[in-house]
């Protein structure tokens, strides 16, 4: 919690994958869900999609889509990316985030 509670802004990185550990209902141990709750309760927070089938918030499900579609930060982050865009998808992240706590 230490992380979550001394940070102004929690991004998530948004798999399909991710939102299955959240969105399980007999998993209330996993440290998934739980720092998703945590921060869910208390910071504020940014989507981010991290694969071809998530980009979109009408694709997500369960409380990820509930308490996150409307944060969406419009990523373009892919395995197939050169360095170059890579780090401008970074930048781009990065002053999203400023703005999120100015």
């Amino acid at each position: 919690c230490f992380g979550i509670d001394n940070s102004a802004v929690v991004v998530t990185f948004i798999t399909k994958n991710y939102m299955e550990k959240v969105h399980q209902t007999d998993n209330r141990n996993d440290n998934v869900q739980r720092e998703f709750f945590h921060s869910d309760r208390s910071k504020l927070m940014v989507a981010v999609p991290m694969e071809p089938g998530v980009r979109a918030p009408s694709d997500w499900f369960g409380p990820v889509a509930f308490s996150l579609a409307g944060d969406l930060y419009p990523a373009c982050f892919a395995n197939d990316l050169s360095d170059a865009d890579f780090d401008h998808e970074v930048a781009k992240l990065a002053r999203c985030i400023a703005a999120k706590i100015a």
